[in-house]
């Protein structure tokens, strides 16, 4: 039997009911999504710096020998992982094959000059979401511009951490997140650690610290001198 009640008046019933389930889909897809970042947070580690360092070291001798030089050497946000200590569940470098190194005066002083070839270097640790666990190198490129050799490198980033937070008499609180950057200071040719310090996102929510909270400290990696 056909139902006698108009079509008018049940399709909004219909409608709101489609909607019910739809909402209660989404909350339930957003709540699983959530929890599956989370653990993979709780998974991350990072990677120390030194070792990195060291399996840097090791690809790029095979690669480039005695002419082993690095232009820069970065820390990667990802995973909502805070870095501290020296860690970083990703970490990039850019080395070169210097086959050519010639001496470039400038006003102050002499700046080595690298000519060669460059190569991106990758470590990404194992349970990083969209990235390739462990070490990988890409396309060589041609280069020409200041590198730094690796013996020059003293301090690691954990180090440089310290003798950042120490210069600005800070005490962590375990709600900072890190950004380590090794870089050439171009006027001096000098290695410099530039440590970043910002309130993590997990202080911001938890209002243990400011998103205001920040600051930078840049540090001589080989003489552990801070640099202005």
């Amino acid at each position: 039997m056909y139902s006698t009640k108009p079509i008018g008046l049940a399709l909004p019933k219909l409608i709101a009911v489609s909607v019910a389930f739809i909402l209660v889909g989404l909350m339930a897809g957003t709540a699983s999504a959530r929890e599956e970042d989370a653990g993979n947070r709780k998974e991350l580690q990072g990677i120390s710096f030194d070792e990195f360092w060291q399996r840097l070291s090791e690809q790029g001798g095979k690669w480039a020998g005695d002419k082993l030089y690095v232009r820069k050497v970065s820390s990667g946000t990802a995973g909502g992982f805070d870095r501290h200590a020296g860690l970083s569940p990703l970490w990039e470098a850019q080395i070169v094959k210097c086959t050519d190194l010639k001496e470039q005066r400038t006003s102050e002083n002499s700046i080595p000059l690298c000519k060669g070839k460059a190569m991106i270097v990758r470590m990404a640790e194992r349970g990083l979401a969209g990235m390739e666990e462990g070490i990988h190198m890409r396309k060589e490129g041609i280069f020409r511009g200041n590198a730094i050799s690796f013996d020059r490198i003293k301090l690691s980033a954990a180090a440089a951490e310290e003798i950042a937070n120490t210069y600005k008499h800070y005490r962590p609180i375990g709600f900072e997140s890190y950004a380590y950057e090794l870089n050439i200071d171009h006027s001096s040719n000098r290695p410099v650690w530039i440590i970043k310090k910002a309130c993590s996102l997990r202080g911001i929510v938890e209002r243990r610290c400011k998103s205001k909270d920040h600051w930078i400290v840049r540090i001589d990696a080989e003489t552990s001198g801070i640099m202005k």
